[in-house]
């Protein structure tokens, strides 16, 4: 089995332990945590074979206390066999005597057996424990009661599970070898209280079906029957990738306002690390030399990378796509958001790394009724080098997430670019010597300054006062007196598209319509000042949706370049109330997501380009 082919079943065995669908014959053995090394099959946490009180054993578990060990199947188990206790060797007879380790099987949460404290040179304790009916999941957990781990070698030799009477070896399953978060691989805080130890106790519900081209929608829904929050995981799974992405929902369903809701994490997960451990991230957009340079950075023991989106546009500061290398294998992480996203790698100590990501600010209360979403989360997991990675990463996305139009990905256009304010006649102009000259051109690309009143008429960018007029969307007279549309048909003459340039989340304090409608925009009013219109708005994202639709399909839009020159946080941050905050933010950004997928639903072949002073705002 080629590498791509092994991390995708990895994948779906993944997938299939997170959500508990267990769809899959056999069983899986997941090492959720131990206090040094790597769980090991047949032979001891240092690569000998199982000794306990002298008697060697050919088969079984080696690990080290304080482990974790958790034993996955797609069937019923009915029992658990094993010999259990201190491995016995020349190490531990000299560094662990005054170590003591308690050995136990656990269900459901809850302790069916457990050993007595056992000390190195003790015979090997038998364990054989009968599962309560159902049972697809148990765990096998080692404790030390001294405090002391110092070479706490310890064993399950000749660990078997029964399944349909048929015995299988825990040494010769398969060893899950991505590290399944639990209980989920996001994390939140609900009335004080953090969610791992929330949604254990919670009703929970999975449902799957396919969803589109190669992909499989997995839905688990938790839902607190005190208050009637129900927190939804729309997790996708890839046919053809070894990846995942999920987003989450949270919803009251209950007659009150809910307890504080708090630091939502959409991922926060721990990842197996190794010595040369290394972060890869690349830098964000602000218009320096260095945008989008590619930085390599070691984790090292203890070590922590923090970064966030900047201002509340997403590639401000860091570009939201990560890949966490850890030795021949890796993690890419990326983000969804068009916002305020934050994430951190963190070292912890020689262990894992914790990857967690989200957005920057939740502290809020839903009201009966209100649902909110939180940022999209994509992992691709890889094996062999970095660039393995990276290159895994274009094949999905290209696969995926690239529009295809015609049935094709859709490529960079061949665009040629003019000032809007400058006059319909001389844009004629241009347009026939392309024509004369055969210039094949994809798109005519038309420009800030075409609109506003004919006083703020701005022959080029550094004439007049076009800056003052963003957020009046009616076409210039004195520059357009016929309007767009002559222009538009001149250059489908042309064997070419029209690409507009628009702004429309942004207005200049004093245009009419933030006169008009006060009430749609946030920030303060004053000379010049920028207004941010608040697709948080049922209202305003109506209106700026019908508007721009019947304007696209009025003047034969091709593709539609939406600008945004400024920073939106201050603005989200003020408008919320102190039990809401974050609030604003995730309303505009629902608002965005609704109002593009308007565009691209009512105008059919629609192709948007994502502007923002260059390239500020580029996500998943």
């Amino acid at each position: 089995m080629n590498t791509d082919k092994q991390m995708q079943t990895m994948t779906h065995q993944w997938v299939s332990v997170l959500t508990g669908t267990k769809d899959w014959p056999g069983v899986l053995v997941e090492c959720r945590r131990q206090g040094w090394g790597t769980l090991q099959a047949d032979r001891t946490i240092c690569g000998k074979p199982p000794c306990l009180g002298g008697k060697s054993y050919s088969s079984g578990l080696g690990t080290h206390a304080d482990s974790e060990i958790v034993i996955h199947s797609g069937n019923a188990m009915t029992r658990v066999r094993a010999v259990v206790g201190i491995d016995d060797n020349a190490d531990t007879r000299i560094q662990a005597t005054a170590i003591r380790l308690v050995f136990s099987v656990e269900s459901e949460g809850r302790t069916i057996w457990k050993s007595p404290a056992c000390r190195v040179g003790d015979a090997g304790v038998p364990v054989d424990v009968r599962l309560p009916h159902g049972t697809q999941s148990v765990t096998l957990r080692i404790r030390s009661v001294t405090g002391s781990i110092h070479y706490a070698h310890a064993d399950w030799a000749d660990a078997a599970v029964e399944i349909g009477g048929r015995e299988i070896r825990l040494g010769s399953a398969a060893m899950l070898s991505l590290p399944v978060p639990h209980p989920a691989p996001f994390s939140f805080r609900y009335g004080g209280k953090d969610s791992a130890m929330l949604l254990p106790r919670w009703k929970h519900t999975v449902s799957s079906r396919k969803a589109g081209k190669g992909r499989l929608l997995h839905q688990v829904t938790w839902r607190d029957p005190a208050t009637g929050l129900e927190c939804r995981m729309d997790l996708t799974e890839f046919k053809d990738f070894p990846a995942v992405e999920w987003v989450l929902h949270f919803r009251n369903a209950g007659k009150r306002d809910t307890p504080l809701l708090e630091d939502v994490q959409t991922m926060d997960m721990a990842w197996a690390a190794s010595g040369d451990t290394a972060l890869s991230r690349s830098r964000g957009s602000p218009c320096t030399m260095t945008d989008f340079e590619l930085l390599r950075e070691p984790l090292g023991n203890g070590a922590s990378v923090k970064m966030a989106a900047g201002g509340g546009r997403s590639s401000n500061s860091w570009l939201p796509f990560f890949n966490l290398e850890t030795g021949p294998k890796g993690v890419i992480v990326a983000v969804g958001w068009s916002g305020q996203w934050a994430a951190e790698f963190a070292r912890q100590g020689d262990g894992p790394v914790r990857m967690r990501a989200g957005l920057e600010l939740t502290h809020l209360r839903l009201r009966p009724g209100e649902s909110i979403r939180t940022p999209r989360m994509l992992l691709v997991f890889w094996q062999k080098d970095r660039q393995a990675g990276h290159n895994l990463l274009r094949r999905l996305l290209i696969n995926q997430y690239v529009p295809r139009p015609g049935g094709k990905p859709l490529q960079g256009p061949f665009s040629v670019s003019h000032w809007g304010g400058m006059k319909s006649q001389h844009h004629f102009e241009r347009l026939a010597a392309y024509r004369l000259e055969k210039l094949r051109y994809d798109y005519y690309w038309m420009d800030a300054g075409w609109y506003g009143p004919a006083d703020s008429y701005s022959p080029d960018e550094f004439t007049g006062d076009w800056w003052k007029h963003v957020g009046n969307w009616t076409i210039n007279p004195a520059a357009h007196p016929k309007g767009l549309l002559p222009l538009a048909k001149a250059i489908e003459k042309a064997g070419m598209k029209f690409l507009l340039w628009f702004e429309p989340e942004r207005a200049i304090s004093g245009t009419p319509w933030a006169v008009a409608h006060p009430d749609w925009f946030l920030g303060e009013r004053g000379e010049n000042k920028n207004l941010l219109l608040d697709l948080g708005n049922p209202q305003a994202l109506r209106w700026i949706t019908d508007y721009m639709v019947a304007f696209i399909r009025k003047n034969h839009v091709g593709l539609y370049r939406q600008d945004f020159n400024f920073d939106p946080l201050p603005y989200w941050r003020a408008a919320d109330k102190k039990d809401r905050q974050g609030i604003a933010e995730i309303r505009h950004i629902e608002g965005l997501y609704k109002f593009w997928d308007a565009l691209r639903k009512r105008c059919p072949g629609l192709i948007i380009d994502n502007c923002s002073s260059g390239g500020r705002r580029i996500d998943l």
